[in-house]
């Protein structure tokens, strides 16, 4: 092994250096770039633009027809009270079998009172 340091390689983009200045010729064994591309990503921002122009004009030119047709009539205010939904009060629940067993409602309850029963002279007894 030597001690001695390596000696400096050449660096391959030392003679591509950037000056600052627009490069006036396209080096030869650059791609040129094909004349639709362009025109391609014209078209589709225009696209864009105008699909998103017409879903919003869409939106708020209903609301500006309806009040154009009934200028006579007064328009009701809106409240936070008069758009926050009103839930349904919750359901009873149901006696139900648990998942799988194949029982009735009706025999599942049965089946609750008899153990019920079970344990209140079981508590009795141990007394």
């Amino acid at each position: 092994m030597s001690s001695a340091p390596d000696a400096p390689a050449h660096d391959a983009h030392a003679d591509h250096a950037f000056t600052g200045e627009p490069v006036q010729q396209v080096a030869p064994d650059e791609p040129r770039t094909p004349g639709w591309l362009p025109l391609l990503g014209v078209a589709l921002f225009t696209t864009a633009a105008v699909a998103l122009l017409v879903s919003h004009g869409a939106e708020s030119a209903a609301p500006a027809a309806d009040v154009a047709a009934k200028p006579d009539q007064a328009q009701p205010v809106v409240t936070a009270a008069a758009v926050k939904p009103r839930m349904a009060p919750p359901a009873a629940p149901q006696p139900a079998a648990p998942p799988g067993t194949g029982i009735a409602p009706d025999r599942a309850q049965q089946v609750r009172k008899a153990l019920d029963a079970l344990k209140a002279k079981g508590a009795a007894s141990a007394r």
